[in-house]
């Protein structure tokens, strides 16, 4: 009887073990629904370049290098943070042909000021803890709220991705931090996921019957939804684009049935005969600002989410772009096929008009100022002339002039 309870004890353990080793060690492929949810939106915002979940390392350690990547793509797909391009940023132990393997990625992250502030070696190949990533995390969501002089450095980095439910463990900010999780933080801190805690069948029923047994960060993932949200398209007037480059598809009109109602995501479909290259693209734009992370397309099915959630209170249209990479004679066609919205119902849908790519490209053009307006004058249309440009295409030396830019003064 000792043997067998000795066994049976020897074989709990090794099954308790089992679970814990990663998929590299057991060689087959097993994540859990979460760890799939973070990779499918670390890829569908451009954090991971990894096309498969199974090349992601999802359970690996992670390199400084490869952190300034993904939290730079983070910080401007996602966040929509811009480098400040004026910052110099050149360490001795980071190659070009390393930052350009990595997108660049050491440069955006020191010029985001995110890494390498203020210290002149950037230890590329260093495997990061997590204190390390929860800091850079923080000065990404926070900025520089929680750079305080304090012993350790990254404790209230730590302690206010905690608070805000980002990071369950801080109890260990030495261990080494794991991709996966990165990418799962990442998908916290944005609110596109529930905390596990919420989704146990206890918490599930307290919570949707309203007791007090309903843990805090899970009372408020209840939204009660209201309102009409109507979808309809707006086209555009040209049927030929260049075969790559950025293209407006049209856009999306959202109106409101007088309830205040917000936009959290848009999928979009590819109805057209075209493959779409692995580096297609497709985001929102508003007024010429983008307003949405750089969505990749898998399945045909690309997911769309605002940077911060669009509120339609009466109407508001935002165009569609897409960054294509094709060849003469595609055609290309998307619909909507599904909203995350406050709305109870949601009423229509957005189609873009088919479009041919042609044999065309599009164009760089370089600015360069040719006159300043000193003494600017306010014509009896209150038009002012402020000043003049060169513009002029890369393959030509011949520069088109733009006389004066002006401003209503009404």
């Amino acid at each position: 009887m000792k043997n067998f309870k000795k066994l049976f004890a020897g074989v709990a353990i090794v099954a308790m073990l089992a679970t814990a080793v990663p998929t590299t060690v057991l060689g087959s492929a097993s994540y859990s629904d979460e760890l799939q949810g973070a990779y499918d939106y670390a890829y569908d915002n451009g954090v991971t370049t990894q096309s498969s979940i199974d090349t992601a390392n999802m359970y690996g350690s992670l390199t400084r290098v490869a952190m300034a990547k993904m939290m730079a793509n983070y910080a401007m797909e996602v966040l929509g943070q811009t480098p400040d391009t004026t910052k110099a940023c050149d360490f001795a132990d980071v190659s070009d042909a390393l930052n350009t393997q990595y997108d660049n990625g050491v440069t955006n992250a020191c010029q985001l000021g995110l890494m390498g502030v203020g210290i002149n070696a950037f230890n590329p190949n260093g495997i990061v803890t997590r204190a390390q990533f929860g800091t850079v995390l923080s000065r990404a969501l926070y900025g520089d709220e929680y750079n305080v002089d304090t012993n350790p450095y990254y404790a209230e980095h730590l302690a206010a991705l905690k608070d805000a439910g980002v990071m369950n463990n801080i109890s260990n900010p030495d261990a080494a931090e794991v991709r996966g999780y990165v990418m799962l933080m990442m998908q916290r801190a944005s609110g596109d996921t529930t905390p596990a805690v919420c989704q146990t069948p206890e918490n599930v029923l307290s919570c949707s019957l309203g007791l007090d047994t309903c843990p805090a960060e899970c009372a408020d993932t209840t939204v009660v939804k209201a309102g009409t949200l109507g979808l309809s398209s707006v086209g555009v007037d040209y049927t030929s684009i260049p075969k790559a480059g950025l293209v407006n598809f049209g856009s999306i009109k959202f109106t409101s049935d007088g309830s205040e109602i917000t936009v959290n995501s848009v999928k979009i479909k590819n109805a057209g005969l075209a493959t779409l290259d692995s580096a297609t693209r497709v985001f929102f734009e508003k007024n010429g600002v983008r307003i949405s992370g750089k969505a990749s397309f898998t399945n045909n099915v690309a997911t769309v989410t605002f940077t911060t959630p669009l509120v339609v209170k009466s109407s508001e249209t935002i165009d569609v772009t897409l960054l294509l990479s094709g060849s003469a004679g595609d055609e290309y066609q998307f619909n909507s096929t599904d909203v995350s919205s406050s709305a109870q119902d949601v009423n229509g849908s957005w189609s873009s008009p088919s479009l041919r790519a042609a044999n065309y490209s599009v164009l760089s053009v370089a600015f360069t100022a040719t006159a300043n307006a000193l003494n600017p004058k306010v014509d009896s249309a209150k038009l002012v002339e402020l000043g003049q440009l060169n513009l002029t295409k890369s393959s030509s030396s011949k520069a088109i002039i733009v006389k004066a830019i002006t401003l209503n003064n009404s």
